[in-house]
């Protein structure tokens, strides 16, 4: 997956700002799960995994979507 990771990471910041609603929410998972991926290898993983909680959580995406 390193090896792939930029062009992951372009697909899903570019697509954040798609303007179909489906595509940008898809694109903010595919992006949450890349973190995840990557934060395992982390020593500090169980604080990368409560910041994706967060991020993931309805209140913050709700967030998001009222300010769009």
């Amino acid at each position: 997956m390193i090896e792939k990771l930029p062009v992951l990471l372009h697909i899903s910041i570019s697509l954040l700002d798609h303007y179909l609603q489906i595509v940008q929410e898809q694109a903010g998972t595919l992006l949450i799960h890349l973190i995840h991926a990557l934060a395992r290898e982390d020593p500090k993983a169980n604080e990368s995994q409560m910041f994706l909680t967060t991020l993931a959580s309805e209140e913050v995406l709700g967030v998001i979507k009222n300010s769009n």
